[in-house]
């Protein structure tokens, strides 16, 4: 019995011999995927909407709203017949047009309302062709954008008369300490933390809260509670680290505790570097009749 051989057999059933192998994918050109319908939005990015054109193949884009006729601008006029019309173009581009070529095409609506215009990229492709394209526009008027302007400019005054108030009542300008006298941020907004002690050699806990602004600052915000420290004044803050040396106070307030705690309320920044933030530090209170108030062993956060 006579064997055929696989190549011979393979060659009268039509089959490919070679196992896998299979056409090469033609890349799809952006303007192959460009859908039917398009708008062109004031609030959307002015990016040109791609569009395939064959060479003696009409290309009509319907424009749902009025174009200016007279102002179209073609780039390469003349690789192309056109013809425009209050509410459409129509393109037939010639046969010499240069395949692989990209033109653009920019309309100009005459309302006055954004977007002003419009923009197309025409690529030249041999076999596909944009038969029709709609075009909406979603206008915005210019009073629309100036009412905008005025809400936003209203918003700002507001938003200055606000901040003005909160720097009448702030002795300190700037940095954490003034961050955290102008109630404008959280201590969960700054990434503080906090902890209760009791002043060596006092009984009554207070919370410390902490700050930190890497490699720049260190501030603390305690409150002293008027019935357990009544009278008390601070004088002064002194931040010293566990090598003992005396950290650079840049900012220092004490007062009315104000909402969060009513007693005697004090805010002291400094400023350090990255070496020696991470150090534990002892902070001391100056206050009245020479006594002190005494934190040991303080880690920022």
């Amino acid at each position: 019995m006579a064997v055929i051989p696989l190549s011979l057999l393979f060659l009268v059933l039509g089959a490919d011999p070679t196992p896998g192998a299979a056409e090469p994918e033609q890349a799809i050109l952006p303007c192959e995927s460009t859908p039917a319908r398009v708008e062109f939005s004031p609030d959307a990015p002015n990016v040109p909407t791609q569009v395939c054109v064959t060479p003696g193949t009409s290309t009509v884009i319907r424009f749902h709203t009025r174009i200016d006729a007279l102002s179209v601008d073609l780039q390469g006029r003349d690789y192309f017949e056109i013809t425009s019309a209050p509410g459409s173009i129509l393109l037939i581009p010639a046969a010499n047009i240069p395949i692989g070529q990209t033109f653009h095409l920019t309309v100009t609506f005459p309302d006055g309302a954004a977007p002003r215009t419009g923009t197309f990229n025409l690529v030249a492709n041999p076999v596909v062709a944009t038969r029709q394209l709609d075009v909406y526009r979603r206008a915005r008027t210019v009073e629309a954008f100036q009412q905008d302007a005025l809400r936003a400019r209203d918003e700002a005054q507001r938003l200055q008369s606000r901040l003005a108030e909160k720097e009448a009542t702030c002795t300190v300008n700037g940095g954490l300490a003034g961050l955290l006298l102008s109630g404008l941020l959280s201590a969960d907004g700054l990434g503080g933390s906090g902890f209760l002690a009791a002043p060596k050699g006092w009984s009554k806990q207070v919370l410390v809260l902490l700050y930190r602004l890497p490699g720049k600052r260190l501030a603390v915000d305690i409150a002293f509670p008027t019935e357990f420290y009544a009278g008390l004044e601070v004088k002064n803050a002194v931040l010293t680290d566990n090598l003992g040396m005396p950290v650079t106070r840049v900012a220092f307030w004490a007062g009315d505790g104000g909402a969060r705690e009513p007693g005697a309320r004090v805010i002291a920044e400094w400023e350090v570097d990255k070496r020696q933030e991470k150090r534990t530090f002892t902070l001391q209170f100056a206050i009245n009749n020479g006594q002190e108030l005494r934190f040991e062993n303080i880690r920022f956060p």
